[in-house]
């Protein structure tokens, strides 16, 4: 027996010794770098740059990290490698991280699948998903050290983890990009910036970003790569600026020292003055679509701004005067950036084959088999005298049924591959070309495992609520290979279920939806025209608090559009009217025909896409926003309201699974985007409520509590008082000003000051006119307008007020 023993062990030994679980790892080092010096922004992408070096065998494999999905779920995302011998290669894992990984574990797998080294990362640093990254892009890190230290909070420059970023590091796609809500571009020579790098850089612009250049004595370097990509403008002669006034105006601080500031003389003509006297211009503001760039003629990292105690300060008064009110809310609430349309994998899932077997008919075949197994064959059994048969009858009878109801549900199912697609357009009016993802779902009409290519390089990310993996699996078993095609491998994946997954952003070009909008006091006017190359349907353009149906539309055709756009603060909306109106409960709720399950499915892609949509657009401010217009500016003037509108689909092609393309394709989509609504044209005046805001004066106010842009009344000895600026308006001939009455929630009543009556009386009605009969009654001498917002009973919750107005340039 011990010589049994013995040898079973040798060979124990040796099986060890030449089928090894790992690979041998000689020749290979490997270092790496999770996100930003491991920093990385819970919920986006973040890259993990692998620096791989062989001085050994010729390796071909991948790398791979699995990051947490859940409490006891994971995925995987993987690289193929290719290292030849004597070979220094570096490669990007682009992970998506929603769970908090302070450590994570690079893992080189070789061709066969066996380890060949594990790299540690530790000591991570995640940042919450409601802060933002702010990038600090120079080769001379320490003169913008005074970004490290963040404004008090409530600030929009305060709310940021501050990111080291140079020409080696800076992002090349846009997706990683996101993390980053503000980049400061100073001392930099843009020049050695990749074109991919220049490419996701304008991109992340045009999606909202915000982008802050330096110049002064460094400009024409830091300019170098970006006049003619980023921006038009030409860097000329460097001079000296004689007053600083503005800046200690608006830094709130003196400027100590006698250092002269240099300012660099720019030339551009697509942008405007935002700071500037007879001397020339300090900052200029580029609109490049959703997102803003701001040009200064100094320089940020030198004498006298780097000393200067309030050099932030400068640039969040100068933000918070000129960005969109959205740029403004998504600093604040930087967590709205993140897209939640994973919830779609509930709507991918109501197609028919995944659709419960009838409970009527699975009752009356249980019945009908407890009936012939039981009485039905114990009568049969002692009519023939055979009763000792029902040891035989009743197993037989119970897989006869059981293949019944097998054949039932497997008929009822089908064992057709199925693909449907919901495609997420975002198309702004009069562009041609639409951002779209694809939410996807694979029915699984097999159990095994599923290998899904796409047909392209793209970053698939696993939706958070699969079916058979997420939260519902102890462990998730599916492996994202980023790769040209990229693939998602399922491992076992439960018959009849629905895997799902969404793909990156592109851009394609679908044509285009032009609209020729206006607004005439309380009302938007004008026609939509469908440009596209598909018949829309059930096109609706809204704002928080109305909305008009313009019903289906072919390609081609233009509709006239007149919506009311009410003055008051009150919410008259709310997302579920509008889904409600389209798609009534009352008359889908019977899911008995595909028009039906169509609508059904339609009613449950806005609920999810339009309810995120509306929140991050209009979360604190009720009306179609943007930044107070400046009337000395030429050329007409624009604000944005919402639409939606749904389609066919843009679906993935050449989608493969298993090798070869599914039984049946499915698709739907939706386009959403924002129309120009003129506001300016030919000298007229014409602003629609959200654009003028009032500002909440907090020493002449009462009892009130203020987040953000909401303001709670909790006692009925409580106020709170706002005032509205009219400076930059009184000049308008035949000025008309409108002011609402309505309060948000509770019960109040909105008063406004009167000057001849030295107090404040209350608003009757839904608004109050101002125009040249009484504009001396409520505009006073420094042109200001004040308002008391006052509850009725002991709570009152109130926005910033807001007012429309017409006029004309004399």
């Amino acid at each position: 027996m011990k010589r049994v023993w013995t040898l079973t062990i040798a060979c124990l030994i040796l099986l060890l010794f030449f089928f090894p679980s790992t690979a041998r790892a000689e020749g290979v080092t490997m270092e790496a770098e999770v996100g930003y010096e491991g920093s990385y922004l819970l919920g986006h992408w973040t890259p993990i740059r692998v620096q791989l070096e062989n001085s050994g065998g010729n390796l071909e494999g991948s790398l791979e990290v699995r990051v947490k999905t859940g409490r006891e779920s994971s995925l995987v995302y993987s690289t193929p490698v290719s290292l030849p011998n004597t070979s220094e290669k570096e490669y990007i894992i682009y992970a998506r991280m929603h769970e908090v990984e302070r450590i994570l574990n690079i893992n080189l797998i070789d061709g066969n699948g066996k380890l060949v080294k594990t790299l540690k990362l530790d000591s991570l640093n995640p940042v919450s998903s409601d802060k933002y990254f702010m990038g600090l892009v120079t080769d001379d890190q320490p003169s913008l050290g005074y970004w490290q230290e963040k404004l008090a909070a409530g600030n929009y420059l305060s709310n940021y983890e501050p990111i080291s970023l140079d020409a080696t590091n800076f992002p090349n796609r846009k997706e990683t990009l996101a993390a980053f809500s503000v980049l400061i571009f100073n001392n930099i020579d843009t020049s050695s910036f990749r074109p991919e790098q220049i490419s996701a850089l304008d991109s992340w612009i045009k999606d909202g970003g915000i982008l802050i250049i330096g110049s002064g004595v460094n400009g024409k370097r830091t300019l170098s790569g970006l006049s003619g990509n980023i921006i038009s403008a030409s860097p000329a002669e460097l001079k000296a600026w004689d007053s600083l006034e503005i800046f200690e105006e608006m830094g709130k601080t003196a400027i100590l020292g006698n250092t002269p500031l240099q300012v660099l003389d720019i030339r551009t003509d697509e942008a405007r003055t935002l700071i500037g006297d007879e001397q020339g211009s300090l900052v200029f503001l580029f609109e490049k679509e959703k997102g803003s760039v701001y040009l200064a003629g100094f320089d940020l990292g030198t004498e006298p701004i780097i000393s200067w105690t309030g050099n932030k300060l400068f640039w969040e008064s100068l933000i918070s005067q000129s960005l969109t009110s959205e740029g403004l809310l998504l600093l604040r609430y930087p967590g709205n950036k993140i897209s939640y349309s994973s919830g779609l994998s509930g709507v991918l899932g109501s197609i028919e084959a995944m659709e419960m077997p009838s409970i009527t008919l699975i009752l009356f075949l249980f019945l009908f088999y407890l009936a012939l197994a039981g009485p039905f064959n114990y009568i049969f059994l002692k009519k023939i005298d055979k009763r000792e048969w029902s040891w035989v009858t009743i197993p037989v009878l119970s897989v006869l049924f059981a293949a019944l109801i097998f054949g039932f549900g497997y008929n009822s199912k089908g064992g057709e591959l199925i693909v449907n697609t919901i495609s997420l357009a975002r198309m702004d009016t009069n562009t041609a070309q639409a951002d779209i993802s694809n939410q996807v779902g694979i029915f699984i009409p097999r159990r095994g495992d599923y290998e899904v290519e796409v047909d392209r390089f793209a970053l698939l990310s696993l939706n958070t609520n699969n079916s058979g993996y997420g939260y519902e699996e102890p462990v998730s078993q599916a492996k994202v290979v980023q790769d040209n095609p990229s693939k998602i491998l399922y491992k076992n994946a439960n018959i009849w279920t629905m895997e799902t997954f969404q793909t990156d952003t592109r851009q394609v070009d679908i044509g285009s939806i032009k609209s020729e909008l206006y607004y005439e006091m309380g009302k938007v006017k004008g026609t939509v025209k469908n440009d596209t190359a598909y018949p829309l349907e059930h096109l609706v353009i809204y704002t928080s608090n109305s909305f008009v149906k313009l019903g289906n539309i072919a390609a081609g055709e233009s509709k006239n559009v007149v919506m009311d756009l009410p003055l008051s603060g009150v919410y008259n909306h709310s997302y579920y009217d509008i889904i409600e109106d389209v798609f009534p409960w009352s008359s889908i709720r019977t899911v008995n025909s595909k028009e039906n399950r169509k609508s059904m499915s339609r009613r449950d892609i806005l609920e999810h896409v339009i309810n995120e949509d509306y929140n991050k657009s209009n979360y604190t401010r009720p009306m179609p926003t943007a930044a107070p217009i400046p009337l000395a500016n030429q050329g007409t003037q624009y604000v944005g309201i919402s639409y939606f509108a749904f389609y066919e689909g843009e679906p993935e092609t050449g989608i493969l699974i298993n090798g070869r393309e599914a039984d049946r394709v499915m698709h739907d989509g939706i386009i959403i985007g924002s129309m120009d609504l003129l506001v300016e044209k030919s000298g007229m005046i014409s602003i629609p409520p959200g654009m003028i805001m009032g500002s909440f004066e907090e020493d002449m106010s009462r009892l009130v509590d203020h987040g953000g842009d909401m303001f709670y009344i909790h006692d009925n000895h409580g106020y709170a008082v706002f005032s509205i600026d009219m400076s930059p308006y009184m000049h308008l001939q035949d000025l008309r000003i409108l002011l609402g009455s309505g309060v948000m929630y509770g019960n109040g009543i909105m008063q406004i000051f009167n000057l001849d009556e030295e107090d404040y009386a209350d608003i009757r009605g839904e608004s109050i006119t101002i125009d040249s009969n009484n504009l001396d009654m409520y505009v006073d001498v420094d042109n200001m307008i004040y308002l008391k917002a006052v509850p009725n009973h002991d709570y009152a919750e109130v926005g910033l007020p807001t007012i429309a107005l017409e006029g004309r340039e004399p």
